[in-house]
Formats: C-alpha cells, sequence, structure tokens
C-alpha cells in the first residue's frame, strides 16, 4: 500500500519526465541501465545509431534527412524507452516512499506526527537530482540506501537489472553484451540484452 502511495505523488514531475524521454529517446530516471544496450553515450547521453552526428556529418540537408529518416525507424525503440520511463518513474517513486516510511519506523516517529512526516518529506523530496536522475550521490549520503534500493527495485520490476552471472544464462548474456561492446558495428543488429536475458531469468 506504501508503494502504491508513494507511485501517486509528484504527479506533475513524473509525467515531465516521461516527456522529456520521448522527446529525446533518452532515459532520465536511470542513464546507466538503458532500455537499448550498447548506445554510444556522449555528455550523458546516447547518440542515435542512425543519425548525423552518428556517421560524423556535417549540418546541411543530409544531416537533416538522415536524423528525419533514423527517427522513423527508431520510433518503436522510443515508445520502449517511454514505457520503460513511465514503470521505473512509477516503481522508483513507490519504493522511495516506502523507504521513507521504514526509515520513520525505524527511528521510532510516527509516520503522522508532525516530526515523521517531515523526516517522509526530506527523503522524498530528496529522491532525485538536479537533473531528475534518481539522486544516488546525495550531499553526505544522507538516505542513500533508500535511493539506490529504491533504483534497484525499479530496475527489477523492469527487467533491467545487471548482467553480473551466477546463473548460466546470466553469464551468456553478460558475454553477449561485452562482445557487441567490443563491436560498436553490432550495437544496431543486436541492441536489447539484458531485458531479454532478466525476462528469460524470470521465466525459469
Amino acid at each position: 500500500f506504501a508503494r502504491w502511495q508513494g507511485m501517486q505523488l509528484f504527479s506533475k514531475e513524473l509525467w515531465d519526465n516521461v516527456g522529456t524521454a520521448f522527446r529525446t529517446a533518452d532515459p532520465v530516471l536511470d542513464t546507466k541501465l538503458r532500455t537499448q544496450d550498447n548506445l554510444t553515450i556522449k555528455d550523458g547521453r546516447q547518440i542515435s545509431p542512425i543519425s548525423a552526428e552518428a556517421f560524423y556529418m556535417r549540418p546541411g540537408t543530409g544531416a537533416t534527412a538522415v536524423d528525419w529518416i533514423g527517427n522513423f525507424i527508431e520510433f518503436p525503440g522510443r515508445m520502449l524507452v517511454t514505457g520503460d520511463e513511465i514503470f521505473k518513474q512509477l516503481n522508483y517513486r513507490g519504493k522511495v516512499y516506502s523507504n521513507a516510511l521504514e526509515n520513520t519506523f525505524n527511528r521510532g516517529l510516527d509516520p503522522s506526527s508532525k516530526e515523521g512526516l517531515a523526516n517522509i518529506k526530506k527523503i522524498t523530496d530528496n529522491a532525485f537530482d538536479a537533473n531528475g536522475r534518481a539522486n544516488l550521490d546525495p550531499p553526505g549520503g544522507l538516505f542513500k540506501n533508500e535511493y539506490e534500493s529504491a533504483l534497484e527495485y525499479a530496475r527489477e520490476t523492469t527487467f533491467q537489472l545487471e548482467l553480473k552471472g551466477g546463473e548460466n544464462f546470466y553469464d551468456i548474456g553478460g558475454s553477449i553484451e561485452k562482445f557487441v561492446n567490443s563491436n560498436p558495428l553490432l550495437r544496431f543488429v543486436v541492441p536489447f540484452i539484458r531485458t531479454p536475458t532478466n525476462l528469460w531469468r524470470n521465466f525459469e
């Protein structure tokens, strides 16, 4: 119930971030584990494999045409990014709120008291950095565990956990991911590795 409550908080900021993800085809909350794997990242943003920037083209008619073609071909991927952003945002916010309640109880505070409400507000208000990303580096490390566990939960619910090995299929998926990372030409041919691997893991 606490997670459901948390999902309903900050609705304007949530949809603003989802809109940004749709416009840019780039995630907002979690820029480390993205929907599409193995993309080139520049200044914290992903570069479309079919774009003038990816082909080092100078501005002009040809570059514009390539960008339009890329946007058309990659529209399904843009929708996947947007869908993932919605569910990651919802689950991250829900888990942050749940963690805030747990932290309040652990401190011996009544969540409905003035002190308890202030503690919950402090945790939820600082859950994001200035760019809308999950705040994994809060000042003084304050509530870092609450934010890290919330982001891990959001990744788990969208099947985007890191491929760390430990099970045969994880090892295979991790090996494929490393191979594609070392061969940039394969990035457009094999755009999704982590999510199918995690889906198979849960199916098993």
